[in-house]
């Protein structure tokens, strides 16, 4: 049976290992991207081709491709009826009418119950074809958070704890009044056992009854022979938001000659990131005098040889500190050098203004004495995106955590053969960057409270092991703070809603890759773009409003003062004082996944306001508007 769904959502919440719910009540699985175009031609695969050198060089893949779509207009006829396989899973199912349960096969059409009424009645095996209840996926499923496995939750060992089961035993689902409670979801055996569903969120619950990690991946199909894997598994519904987590990373197209680095100094910093991600004993001597090689062999200048091993040199010396101090610091730098090399080109083009290709990058540098005060004490510069591309990559997923990075997704589990591609989309948009005053940040972040509340989220991400601790600074908590309540303002005012605006943080406080900017931008797969409403706002006449109405806005929330007294981060919500009342935002619209947020860290606390980067600009603001 055909069923749509759009590119963009196969290479987010819809990608590779996650469980689709369609309308017709039927759940399936989208499978690994080796079945994408198994019995394709590679000649015949052009028109799904993507480029995006800087991303393939980090991702260490040969190309991109577009997921399939419906269209056969002008295609090779074996592209013509191109589909992306889908598996059933959950394989546990139930009827509806008589609640008897059947275990499918991952291969299989929607199921019609065969089963006899519970209590009396009509018989689900004499009623007419049409007639019968199509079997719906049950609701709770067992999954691995450490390997992203997921396995069907083991109804027949839960309900046979006391005694053995027999293959002929028939479980039955059955759902009492209030089908909110757990209590009230019971299974029963033809052989007389019975158990609700109230224990299955127990912390060791199926390890108490010896049930591990079995490793399945149904993603992967039939023919996929798991290897036992033996870590815990957790019971969580099929419907929950921590059930998968997309790992996705993007990159903003920059036209060749305004990038201010070559392609191969890129690629060779990403390549950097990646070796002292993988290799515990780089050299720091014997590295550098490699590089030094490359460099010379490649006719690299002698201004940007310099700058290239500096790099370098800082990157291992970091990474053997690190190392020294016996933590797991040094992965973080790798991962964030690697980052670093994929955003500081960026960075560049976006504050100085450049539009070499107008056609896929079209910037307009704003003088920021033309927005006045107090924007001139917040931003260095302002640059409005008229034209951006942005190629989207799906590189793994998550289960029940989320990816601290993109990275941190394992690749390798989308594909059940070795494939040297991912997939990914080509968005194209508008945004406004805004670059923040270094002097502005430098000060605050070293203030007793700032460091005490960016402390108490980095030892509890460690604890979690949700985020490298060198990701994550004062600095860049603001900043993507800043971002979500000007996200926020910005929806009012825009006529983009908030779920279709999108943040880009560039933060590294390193003395060589220092900068601080934020890229607020919309984009859509139609290559004509958008509508212009968001750049409208980043004009002169309209920005400081926005601004300071933003600010303003973030001062008061509906939750307070529960909110903004929040001092202390939970594993599942690594934020401080931000909630749904003021600083979150759609998880579409968030790199962190709505994690790493502190509002009060904007604009203080009652009896700290010191703590506020912009405290004391907003109330001289204020102060203004209230005089006038």
């Amino acid at each position: 049976m055909l069923r749509t769904l759009r590119r963009s959502q196969l290479v987010s919440y819809f990608g590779v290992g996650a469980m689709i719910d369609f309308p017709d009540g039927v759940t399936l699985m989208t499978a690994g991207i080796d079945s994408w175009y198994k019995f394709i031609d590679n000649n015949d695969i052009e028109p799904f081709r993507v480029v995006e050198e800087r991303l393939q060089e980090q991702l260490g893949v040969a190309e991109f491709r577009l997921p399939p779509d419906s269209a056969s207009f002008g295609r090779p006829k074996s592209l013509r009826h191109l589909r992306i396989p889908l598996y059933t899973f959950p394989r546990w199912h139930y009827c509806a009418h008589c609640g008897v349960m059947k275990f499918l096969p991952l291969c299989s059409e929607p199921h019609r119950c065969t089963g006899r009424r519970y209590t009396g009645g009509e018989n689900c095996a004499t009623l007419p074809a049409s007639r019968r209840e199509v079997m719906r996926a049950m609701r709770i499923v067992a999954v691995c958070a450490r390997h992203g496995h997921i396995q069907d939750f083991p109804f027949l060992e839960w309900v046979h704890r006391s005694k053995g089961h027999t293959d002929s035993c028939e479980m039955r689902f059955l759902v009492g009044d209030h089908t909110t409670n757990l209590s009230s979801l019971r299974i029963t055996c033809s052989c007389g056992e019975s158990r609700d569903l109230k224990d299955i969120h127990t912390p060791g619950v199926l390890a108490q009854m010896d049930i591990r990690c079995s490793g399945h991946r149904p993603w992967l199909g039939p023919n996929y022979n798991p290897s036992t894997c033996g870590d815990e598994l957790i019971a969580i519904e099929r419907g929950a938001s921590n059930v998968y987590f997309p790992a996705t990373i993007d990159a903003i197209f920059l036209p060749q000659a305004a990038q201010g680095e070559t392609e191969f100094e890129v690629a060779m910093k990403s390549r950097i990131g990646q070796r002292l991600l993988y290799d515990a004993d780089t050299d720091s001597d014997g590295f550098v005098r490699d590089c030094e090689l490359i460099c010379e062999t490649n006719g690299i200048s002698s201004l940007r040889y310099a700058s290239f091993l500096q790099f370098a040199r800082e990157s291992v010396l970091a990474r053997n500190e690190s190392l020294a101090r016996g933590n797991d610091e040094g992965d973080s730098i790798g991962r964030t050098r690697a980052e670093g090399a994929l955003r500081k080109p960026e960075f560049h083009v976006l504050s100085a203004g450049i539009s070499e290709d107008a056609k896929q990058l079209q910037c307009q540098k704003i003088d920021i004495d033309r927005y006045g005060t107090p924007l001139d004490e917040i931003f260095a510069g302002i640059t409005l995106v008229h034209k951006l591309r942005a190629t989207r990559v799906f590189t793994g997923f998550t289960r029940y955590r989320p990816p601290s990075t993109p990275t941190d997704a394992d690749s390798r589990a989308l594909s059940f053969r070795a494939v040297d591609w991912l997939p990914a989309i080509v968005v194209h948009g508008e945004g406004l960057f805004l670059e923040i005053r270094p002097d502005l940040l430098a000060g605050w972040s070293s203030l007793p409270p700032v460091i005490q509340r960016t402390e108490a989220i980095r030892e509890v991400a460690q604890r979690t092991g949700s985020l490298s601790p060198i990701a994550l600074s004062s600095a860049r908590i603001a900043l993507h703070t800043f971002a979500h309540i000007l996200i926020n303002q910005f929806a009012t005012e825009s006529g983009y809603g908030s779920s279709s605006l999108r943040e880009r943080i560039y933060c590294d406080t390193s003395r060589a890759n220092e900068m601080y900017g934020i890229l607020i931008y919309t984009a859509a797969g139609d290559s004509a773009g958008t509508l212009g409403g968001l750049v409208r706002q980043g004009k002169p006449d309209r920005l400081v409003n926005t601004v300071v109405r933003a600010l303003d806005h973030a001062r008061w929330c509906s939750y307070d003062p529960v909110c903004i007294e929040t001092n202390s981060p939970t594993h599942n919500s690594l934020t401080l004082a931000a909630c749904h009342g003021c600083a979150l935002l759609p998880e579409t619209s968030c790199e962190c996944n709505n994690q790493y947020l502190d509002r009060a860290m904007l604009i203080g606390l009652p009896h700290e306001p010191e703590l506020g980067l912009f405290s004391a600009i907003l109330d001289e603001q204020l102060a203004v508007y209230t005089s006038e």
